[in-house]
């Protein structure tokens, strides 16, 4: 659903005449390219229509303005404005305008067609602490978004609120909405029109909102600002994580009006402090007072990352820590003679400066300390980033040691660009036998991160001449087993088995001969992407094993070896097998990793997949729209993982019978993968290759067929010539071409097809 005009409560909101002009219907016509198929609802400009756009494919919803308004020249002002807002505003949580189009003297704005509810609605069939969380901080970021423009929406409240069944959340009717600008804002308002106790009244140069998520200034007739919308924000989050209307119930116009225009409203109780206090600043008369859209963002994360940041804080004391135990080591090493004397004494100094220096680091992190103010794992790691380059300065061992730490901790955070900058600040400064090897291993991870598989390869590669060069033995096998990981990525399975196969040789030839269980990991995931899955069971047990025996049944390392294993008793139709280890690793990362963590998403999508193959289409779908939404609050709207995620859904909604549907949802998630990994990616490949099957069982060859196409183009110039993916691809093309009678192409098609159809996956 999508704008639906609704006043407080939910209901529509009258027409002025009393009844719409039945011209206004627009059902089962056509315009331009547009079919309209049915009406949605009813607002106080006019109505909305679902409709088709048949050039693009897509779903949209018309707004069309009432004809008994469309003549009046303040109401089209009012209209043009909100054409002109929304065009202005492109963003993942604000409802998109597509166009606008005008007929038989009736504006019409095309907007983004957005399936879902409204918050009310949300609110009412329950949501968790998280969830709610993860609303919030989707509507500060449309709002910031909107407020850079210099747009107010000037009627946020829970029903101008959609959340899609993937938990997106999209701002809505930004018909009240308007640029700063004195020539479209209009006169002073002089009063309001009479209406129900929570809706004032429309029109332009009057009160123009809902009055019980109206700010003060609004509702005394003053001109509405940024900080009127984050009023009424703070509104929504009171009843969001209370439960409760913050002005009460029962009010007459009258003693709404007065209480809306002085704040006079219950203060929010039963919350955590941190938010109560966001909550209170949001609700202050004084629109000065309020905290902007941007610092509300911040706070709101910083609210929800607070466990986070307890188990990362004890991560950064364990990294730093490191840092320090391998200074006293060597400390202790240089002992053995005494021509090292002086240089022990220079590790030991280093190491207790290492240690004076992370202790003042955490320091600010005491509340005590900190007065109050929320300190995150991200302001102590901002704070020490800026220090090490101020007070080591002549001590680049030291430096370059905790730069490096720093960065590896970004990347763990998911701020990749962060950790890029000061990994390659470490590389680039280098050090007396050049760029530091840890330092270009944590940078290549940081590139396979992106997407820069290349550059990943090229300097994690690099990181390995270095060990070796060095001849450290241990961390050439460790850097080995990386890249062989990445070549799995990449679709290079030969290369990506020499390389752990090398990896474990070292391992077992060092003293004590312990592999570490992810070498062993990498090793069966590489056998299973090859399409060895029997092969894969050893290792991936082994890896299992060790897990279990070295960290407990609890560890998330643990989860994930679960996870992989029972990804490969999928690809052996081992579902029985497969399905109690998934659902061990979800409740593990639950558990020890929270709700909303990318690893807890993976479990729960081969779980889907399970679900699935079992005949459960329906389970798979809801498990699904959880990965989905999982995805999207940690990573973005647009991060490949959301693509991927999204391309399952649509097979869980194709195996549901829902076919057209389910290639919507394909064709979107692989759009979503190109922009996230660029259009030469194997992985975009994958996609198209995946909606083209699709499109072929809906006998819609010629697309199919042109998908195909660019799908080989592809992986022919990204992947090895013997790649499964890429003979997977030529066997469905060829087979797609056999049904149109084309059997020379087919054939022409097989030729490059080194391996029987049995070894695919």
């Amino acid at each position: 659903m999508v704008e639906t005009g609704s006043s407080g409560d939910g209901r529509p909101w009258p027409s002025v005449s009393g009844k719409v002009d039945e011209t206004l219907n627009l059902e089962g016509r056509v315009i331009g390219h547009i079919r309209v198929e049915k009406l949605l609802g009813e607002g106080g400009m006019g109505r909305v229509y679902l409709g088709t756009d048949e050039a693009l494919r897509r779903r949209v919803a018309l707004k069309v303005i009432r004809p008994d308004r469309h003549l009046n020249p303040l109401a089209r002002k009012r209209f043009l404005a909100e054409a002109r807002a929304l065009g202005q505003l492109e963003h993942p949580n604000i409802c998109r305008i597509h166009e606008l189009l005008e007929t038989e003297g009736a504006g019409i704005i095309v907007l983004e067609y957005v399936d879902g509810i409204t918050l009310g609605e949300a609110l009412q069939r329950g949501l968790t602490f998280q969830e709610k969380l993860g609303i919030a901080i989707q509507i500060a970021e449309g709002l910031a978004a909107a407020h850079s423009m210099s747009i107010v929406h000037r009627d946020l409240k829970p029903d101008n609120v959609m959340v899609t069944p993937e938990g997106v959340v999209r701002i809505m009717d930004f018909g009240l909405a308007r640029t700063l600008d004195p020539d479209v804002e209009g006169e002073r308002s002089t009063g309001c029109e009479a209406g129900r106790p929570d809706t004032a009244a429309t029109r332009l140069g009057r009160i123009v909102g809902t009055l019980r998520y109206m700010s003060p200034e609004q509702a005394q007739g003053l001109p509405a600002t940024a900080a009127s919308d984050m009023f009424s924000f703070g509104l929504v989050l009171h009843e969001l994580f209370t439960g409760e209307r913050p002005y009460g119930e029962g009010l007459s116009f009258d003693a709404l009006l007065r209480k809306v225009q002085w704040a006079d409203l219950r203060p929010p109780s039963g919350i955590p402090r941190a938010l109560r206090d966001l909550v209170r600043e949001l609700e202050s008369l004084e629109p000065g007072r309020r905290p902007s859209a941007p610092v509300v963002l911040e706070r709101l994360r910083a609210i929800r990352d607070r466990p986070r940041r307890l188990r990362t804080r004890a991560a950064l004391t364990a990294a730093w820590v490191t840092v320090l135990l391998f200074g006293v080591g060597m400390t202790v090493e240089s002992r053995r003679a005494a021509r090292e004397a002086e240089r022990a004494e220079r590790e030991a100094a280093a190491s207790r400066q290492v240690s004076s220096f992370l202790e003042s680091l955490f320091h600010v992190a005491d509340p005590d300390e900190s007065r109050g103010n929320t300190v995150t794992a991200r302001e102590i790691l901002d704070r020490g980033a800026e220090r090490i380059g101020r007070e080591l300065e002549n001590q680049p061992e030291i430096r370059h040691r905790l730069m490096t730490t720093i960065g590896r901790v970004y990347r763990e955070l998911g701020l990749y660009e962060k950790a890029r900058t000061i990994l390659e600040k470490v590389v680039q400064e280098g050090g007396e036998n050049g760029p530091p090897a840890a330092a270009l291993a944590a940078l290549a991870g940081v590139a396979r991160d992106q997407g820069s598989y290349d550059e990943a390869e090229r300097i994690g590669s690099r990181a390995v001449a270095v060990y070796r060069e060095a001849g450290d033995r241990k961390s050439v096998a460790r850097e080995l087993t990386s890249l062989a990981s990445l070549h799995d990525s990449m679709g290079r399975y030969d290369q990506g088995l020499a390389e752990v196969g090398e990896a474990l040789q070292i391992y077992r030839s060092l003293p004590g001969g312990q592999v570490p269980s992810d070498t062993y990991q990498v090793q069966g995931i590489l056998l299973r992407d090859a399409g060895r899955c029997e092969e894969a069971v050893a290792p991936l047990e082994r890896a299992l094993e060790l897990d279990r025996r070295q960290l407990g049944a609890d560890h998330p390392d643990y989860a994930s070896s679960l996870e992989s294993l029972a990804s490969v008793y999928y690809c052996l139709d081992r579902y029985a097998d497969a399905d109690p280890l998934c659902r061990e690793a979800v409740a593990i990362y639950e558990k020890t990793l929270g709700p909303d963590h990318p690893h807890l998403a993976l479990s729960l999508n081969t779980l889907a997949a399970i679900e699935l193959k079992e005949g459960r289409p329906g389970d798979a779908e809801a498990t699904l729209r959880k990965v989905v939404g999982i995805y999207v609050r940690g990573l973005g709207p647009d991060h490949p993982h959301v693509g991927v995620a999204m391309e399952n859904l649509g097979a869980a909604v194709w195996e549901s019978g829902r076919r057209e549907e389910a290639v919507a949802i394909i064709r979107k998630a692989v759009a979503i993968e190109e922009r996230g990994l660029g259009p030469d990616h194997p992985g975009v490949a994958a996609g198209l290759a995946h909606l083209a099957g699709r499109l072929a069982e809906l006998e819609r060859f010629d697309e199919a067929g042109a998908l195909y196409r660019r799908a080989l183009g592809i992986e022919e110039a990204a992947l090895d010539p013997g790649s499964e993916a890429l003979e997977r691809t030529r066997r469905r093309y060829a087979a797609l071409l056999r049904r149109q009678g084309r059997e020379d192409e087919a054939k022409a098609v097989e030729e490059g097809i080194t391996k029987p159809s049995g070894a695919t996956r």
